[in-house]
Parts: structure tokens; sequence; C-alpha cells
């Protein structure tokens, strides 16, 4: 059994551990480290935030970015959980040209080294702000505050590179309704993450294209995005907070036939309606031939990543369909295993899975998120079976709410041991599932996987290997 470690990612330089085809050729499991981690290590590299340094550039008394020019002093706004990686590649690339800039991550994710580099070169033209995640709270609110004020200062004569990752939503906003409203949507048990981003657009002071009111109308916007979401459709990453909403309006139809509407008071309604109409009304003023928009690292292209690197290793790869990973993360596991199963197998394959999948919790949760559930289903589904093991991760390095005085786990492995390990140590697989309480049962197995904040986020991976 491998006690818990730290997984040791890093952007350059990447070794490729070399797999033991006897041992895979024997049918038996290869070493769990000598497997994952290097596959791990590609998928971070591969949509980190120093990905977007190949898409600027300076020139004289203007910045390129993705072939665009862009006149005038240059202001950088970066949002997101890979906010601070990403800024961090624009400031090696164009310190010179940055007038000023703001950068929101995740709260518990500034990293010392990242942030010290960032004030090392370029002091105070840079404010560098923590929100709350995944539920927004008083530091996001501020943190929206700082963003609209940094907007309102940029002159008309500039230009704006907006960096954007996801995790924004919940990072840059907060007030009483928006958080009643979307947590009823959460907990209506028929919610998917689009629901979510459609309420944030709507009602949102930032989201949806309103970030972009409070700039001059002469300023043109050039974005680029790491994305999380179904599609790749920037007006849904960190719910389109440089993006124009394409949907203005919608979210209350969409919370009418969820029955939450008639659930508000006639206060609440009126004030939601009221919020719908400006923000239309803002939106409509807004001339889009001044933003450009463009993906730079998504979740296909760090699954495709971690195919090619597996076949340079010798092993077969099946890569998923996109959005293999979706709904509930325990029947999701299920599904993914019988599928595995079920397809022709001719040797060690390692089958790749990316997406974002969600857990409707019960009264009184008990500790974990969402890969680890998918973890332990699948160690439920696979006990006895000496052919497979694998891993359910979340590319930002964080699976459910933080743990107190512990690291954040990423995620779990499993195999056809897992189960049997627990009960030996009075553990219930069944108890943690139905609990939603996976964390302690990998924390005592040693199964947790640890990677720390990996400067990206592009949604949720599974690994799974069959020899």
């Amino acid at each position: 059994m491998l006690g818990l470690r730290h997984i040791p990612h890093r952007v350059s330089g990447l070794s490729v551990a070399s797999m033991n085809m006897s041992q895979l050729a024997s049918g038996r499991l290869p070493d769990r480290n000598s497997l994952f981690e290097p596959l791990i290590q590609r998928a971070i590299e591969s949509a980190h935030g120093a990905q977007v340094a190949h898409y600027v550039k300076p020139v004289h008394q203007a910045t390129l970015v993705n072939g665009q020019l862009l006149p005038g002093p240059l202001y950088v706004m970066a949002l997101g959980k890979a906010s601070l990686s990403m800024m961090k590649a624009v400031v090696s690339q164009l310190n010179g040209q940055i007038e000023a800039g703001i950068c929101v991550a995740k709260q518990g994710e500034i990293l010392e080294d990242d942030h010290q580099f960032l004030l090392d070169r370029m002091g105070d033209r840079l404010s560098i702000l923590a929100g709350n995640h995944p539920v927004s709270g008083a530091d996001s609110q501020h943190a929206g505050d700082a963003l609209i004020n940094f907007a309102r200062t940029v002159p008309g004569n500039a230009s704006v590179l907006a960096l954007v990752s996801g995790g924004g939503s919940a990072l840059a906003d907060h007030d009483p309704l928006m958080s009643h409203v979307r947590t009823a949507v959460l907990n209506s048990g028929k919610v998917d993450i689009d629901q979510i981003n459609l309420v944030t657009r709507d009602i949102s002071r930032v989201h949806g294209g309103q970030l972009l009111t409070y700039l001059p109308e002469s300023v043109s916007v050039a974005s680029l995005f790491i994305s999380d979401v179904i599609g790749d459709h920037v007006h849904d990453v960190s719910s389109g907070v440089f993006s124009l909403s394409p949907t203005p309006g919608q979210s209350i139809h969409m919370l009418q036939e969820l029955g939450i509407w008639s659930g508000l008071d006639r206060s609440e309604q009126q004030a939601y309606q009221e919020r719908v109409t400006v923000n239309a009304k803002a939106l409509s003023q807004i001339d889009p031939q001044r933003l450009t928009a463009r993906v730079v690292a998504s979740s296909r292209v760090s699954a495709k990543a971690v195919a090619k690197e597996a076949e340079r290793s010798g092993l077969q790869v099946v890569l998923g369909p996109e959005e293999a990973l979706h709904g509930e993360a325990s029947l999701c596991a299920k599904r993914l295993i019988r599928s595995i199963r079920q397809h022709p197998h001719h040797g060690p394959t390692l089958h790749v899975f990316e997406g974002e999948m969600l857990v409707n919790l019960g009264a009184s949760p008990g500790q974990g998120g969402r890969c680890q559930e998918a973890a332990l289903s699948a160690a439920m589904e696979v006990a006895g079976d000496a052919s497979i093991q694998g891993l359910f991760w979340g590319t930002d390095g964080g699976d459910g709410p933080a743990i107190p005085d512990a690291p954040s786990p990423a995620g779990a492995y499993f195999d056809g041991t897992t189960c049997q390990r627990a009960q030996q140590q009075g553990l219930s697989p069944t108890l943690a599932l139905a609990g939603h309480d996976s964390y302690p049962l990998f924390r005592d197995l040693g199964d947790l996987c640890l990677t720390g904040p990996t400067g990206t986020n592009v949604r949720d991976m599974a690994f799974i290997f069959r020899a």
C-alpha cells in the first residue's frame, strides 16, 4: 500500500517514467506511481497557465495577443483558479508593456513562489486578491468590487488583456439573492453546471459580460481562456466574465421549470427581474467588435496529451468521449467500469476520461469530493478484480471542500483490493459512499491523490488501467 505523498508536478522538463513492460505483459498491475504520476504531470503541463505565453508578444508601443495588435497602454485582468499562473506567464513576456494588473485567485492556492515572482516584477502595479470557492463569500464580494474599480480606472486609449480560467463564478461576486437562488438550484436535484452559470450570468454585477460595461467604450479586450466547460464556450468559463451572455433573461424560465421561481417571495422575484432587465440593457450597449477570445487549453487537449504520453510508454489507449464524466459521481463511476469491461480487450490498456461530475449531498454529508466519491464507487464495482486499477482526480488539485489542518486531495486511487483493505481496518465502503464520506476512508488507506494547487483547472479526469 502506498502512503500519502505529494506528486511532484512541474511545468517543463517533464521526464516520463519508464514502464515495466515485462510486468505488464505478465498481466500484473504495474506500480501505481510509475503508471499514473507521469500522466498526471503531462495533464497539468498541457493545460497549465504557462501556455498563454505562446499567445502574447511585445511589439513597439503595442502588444500582439493571438495575432491581434492591441494599441496603447496594456491593462491585464486575470480571474480564476489558474489566474496566478496565467498572469505569471504574461508578466514574463510583457512586463515592460503592462501599465497595471489585477489577479483574483482561489483562497489557499496563492503559491508563495508565484506571488513573490509577480511582486518582484510588478510591485504596486499589480493587485492580487483571493476569493472564496466553491461557495462565494465576503472575500468574493471584495474581489468583485476590486475588479469593477480596476475596470473604471482603465483609460480610453488603453487595451485590456483578460486571462480567464474556471472557478471565477464563485471567486468574484457575492450577494444574498444570487447565493440563495444558486443554492436552491443546487438543492433541486436536477442541476448541471449550465443552470448555475445561467443564474450567475443573468444577475451578477461582474459575470455575463457585465464587467465589460465598466470599461470605456473605446477599449479593446482580448481574452485568453483555459476552459473548464462543455464545448469550450467562453461565455460559460467563469460565467462569461469577459464575454457577452448569449441567453440574457433565460434563467427565469429555467427557475420556473425547476419550481424554484414560485418558491421565491414577491420581493425576491421583483429584485431578480430588475437585475435581469438592467443587465440585459447594459449588455446591449457593448459593441462585440471590441472583443476577441481564444481558448488556449481545455480538458480535451489534456486528455489527448495524456493519451499520447501513455502510448509512448507502450500502452494501448482508449480515449473516452468528451463528457464521459458527467452526472452523479457514484453512478458515473459504475457506468465507466461496466463500459470498460464490455470494451474489446487485447492486452494492457489505459482508458482516459474527462468531464465534470457532481454529487447531490444529503442533509449531513461527510468529508470528500466528487472524484473521491467516484473512486470509492469504482472500488466497490471492481472489488476482488486484480486486473483493474484507476484514479479519479480534479485537475485544479482540489476535490471537495478544504479539510482543516490537512492537505487538500485532488482525488483518490482505487483497485480491486480497496474495499478489502478498508474492511480490514474497520471501515465500511458502503456506509462511506452513502454518507458522502469518502475522504476518511481513502486517507486511512493512503490512497488519496495529492498534487497541491496545479496552476490550471480543466475539470475532472479519470485514468483507468486494465491489465
